[in-house]
């Protein structure tokens, strides 16, 4: 069953970070100091076999009393997914310091139908 992972400092300097560092805890996502939210973007992804996606798994860092939500988009096309509609977030952090969301049971709840593009998107809110 493949896996979304964001784990290392690479995976997500390769997408978009707004008011996040990946660099002081190199893996987790952090707040940037003094930030009270912000988004990492995930760059556009080929998926190749929807029917069997599991888990998606981000390694974060949280203040406590703050939160981390994700949601997932996706196209039949790669410039289709500027306009593709956004799933609803999921939230919730695992004790080990990652948030995981099932992206099928996502996908199937919300009765999105997936293409063969997607993308997502973390949000971290400062309590």
């Amino acid at each position: 069953m493949p896996n979304l992972t964001w784990t290392t400092q690479s995976d997500f300097e390769a997408g978009t970070l707004t008011n996040l560092d990946a660099e002081t805890s190199p893996g987790d996502l952090l707040l940037a100091e003094g930030q009270a939210s912000g988004t990492f973007l995930s760059e556009a992804r080929q998926a190749t076999d929807w029917s069997h996606w599991g888990i998606l798994r981000i390694s974060v860092s949280l203040p406590e009393g703050s939160n981390v939500y994700a949601r997932i988009k996706t196209a039949a096309t790669e410039g289709g997914l500027s306009g593709a509609t956004w799933s609803p977030y999921e939230g919730g952090l695992a004790d080990t310091g990652e948030i995981r969301v099932n992206v099928g049971a996502m996908l199937l709840n919300e009765g999105i139908t997936p293409g063969a593009w997607y993308q997502v998107e973390v949000t971290m809110l400062r309590a």
